[in-house]
């Protein structure tokens, strides 16, 4: 998901955390700060489950398919 957002938007800036990089943005939506907080959970605390990893790539897969239309076309018809 930070890929397509520094692609629509802008990179998120040395030493800006994922949260504030989301809020700088004006980021909404409940799925990408899950993915958010499920990816800082794992990547700093070292706490991630197996269905957390599944519930971060179900909910980023959802999002880039619904905010890149081609990327979400292929993802459907595969």
């Amino acid at each position: 998901m930070e890929t397509v957002l520094t692609t629509q938007r802008r990179p998120r800036r040395a030493g800006e955390t994922v949260a504030d990089y989301l809020d700088s943005l004006g980021v909404r939506d409940a799925r990408v700060h899950r993915v958010a907080a499920l990816y800082e959970r794992a990547h700093y605390g070292g706490d991630a489950s197996a269905a957390d990893a599944d519930e971060a790539v179900q909910a980023a897969d959802a999002v880039v398919g619904e905010t890149t239309p081609l990327l979400g076309r292929l993802r459907r018809s595969g």
